[in-house]
């Protein structure tokens, strides 16, 4: 037994993973807060077969590594394109019953990524949108200011969570090769009033891959 709570700050990290039918496949019995917002996805009752692509496979060779060895196993590896991490580092503890054999892992997934935990420091709200103008990630400060929940599905457009149009006719290389920065005034209601902000939006380039940088200033209301 595991109680996550005991771990303050850290259970946001952490994942309980149940080993099932042997090693056959592995359920997330917990699934950090943190570590799904980053994700996109909340996991919790799924299973690592569910993952798309080849990062089910990947997931599964480190359980079954630490099944086998009964021993701890680290690892760093980069996720998927979609997801806003650098690279995540993993540390998996296999817990056995009281017969000896393992039954769960305990697992601290943490993700390292410097662009992302910059933005977290500046206070005006911050998106990172992908080509299809989807959130990638937004900030404290943009989910204080539009009221959004702690972890946005990756498929939330910026438009749908902020209802303020992109307007932007270049795709994020173009804005990268030109070195282009648009600027606008938009409107937004907030508490029953309309509040005016200066938007920014800029391009940056992350893992290979470009982003869209909307960056939002109030200037009255």
């Amino acid at each position: 037994d595991v109680d996550v709570a005991a771990f303050d700050g850290l259970s946001d990290w952490l994942l309980l993973i149940d080993v099932i039918e042997g090693g056959a496949d592995f359920g997330y019995a917990y699934y950090g807060p943190a570590v799904a917002d980053s994700y996109g996805r909340d996991m919790t009752g799924k299973r690592t077969s569910d993952f798309e692509g080849y990062i089910s496979d990947f997931f599964k060779g480190l359980y079954l590594a630490s099944l086998s060895s009964r021993q701890r196993v680290y690892s760093v590896h980069e996720p998927p394109r979609h997801v806003f991490v650098r690279n995540w580092h993993r540390l998996i503890i296999p817990l056995e019953n009281d017969a000896g054999e393992i039954v769960r892992f305990l697992v601290l997934n943490a993700p390292e990524n410097e662009l992302r935990s910059g933005l977290e420091l500046i206070v005006d709200p911050v998106f990172v949108l992908r080509g299809d103008e989807t959130v990638a990630y937004a900030n404290r400060a943009a989910k204080a200011m539009f009221d959004l929940p702690a972890r946005i599905d990756s498929a939330s457009s910026f438009e749908n969570l902020t209802r303020i149009s992109l307007d932007v006719r270049q795709s994020p290389v173009e804005m990268l090769a030109n070195s282009t920065m648009i600027d606008s005034i938009q409107l937004t209601i907030r508490n029953e009033i309309v509040e005016r902000l200066v938007m920014t939006v800029s391009a940056a380039q992350h893992r290979g891959d470009a982003f869209y940088v909307v960056v939002m200033r109030q200037i009255g209301s």
